[in-house]
């Protein structure tokens, strides 16, 4: 199965993540976790912690939407959510052969959701091309 990474930056406490896919709704998926329950990225983007999200969709889809709504909750009383800014991108990760001395995964950028001066946009829609192998959306190898 293709898997498919999100990479989350800022320092939300509290994430709440929905993919829905194809414009007819077919496949709906949600995700909600606190940051201290997520993969910590590897890479930091700007000098901040980065979190790792990875899904499979469970059937091809020629479009997919994502949006992240990420909260802060305050811990004293009374209890708040403070929405937080949250900059991400989807990468695809690929199936190439493992050269003998490279053992790391490969990914290629399909979308992010803010611009080269950080202004954000949400949400976020990827159609692929099956004409196009590295931007097909499917569920294979």
């Amino acid at each position: 199965m293709n898997r498919y990474l999100l990479i989350l930056f800022l320092l939300p406490i509290f994430l709440n993540c929905k993919e829905a896919v194809k414009d007819e709704i077919s496949q709906i998926q949600t995700y909600g976790n606190t940051t201290e329950n997520t993969k910590i990225s590897a890479e930091k983007i700007d000098g901040a912690q980065t979190y790792e999200i990875s899904f499979t969709l469970d059937k091809p889809a020629d479009c997919m939407t994502i949006d992240i709504e990420s909260a802060q909750l305050q811990k004293s009383f009374p209890v708040q959510n403070i929405p937080k800014r949250t900059f991400f991108y989807i990468e695809k990760k690929l199936n190439i052969q493992k050269q003998k001395t490279g053992s790391a995964d490969n990914y290629t950028s399909l979308a992010r959701n803010f611009t080269n001066d950080w202004e954000l946009y949400s949400p976020v829609k990827i159609c692929g091309n099956k004409n196009e192998p590295l931007s097909t959306l499917d569920n294979r190898l």
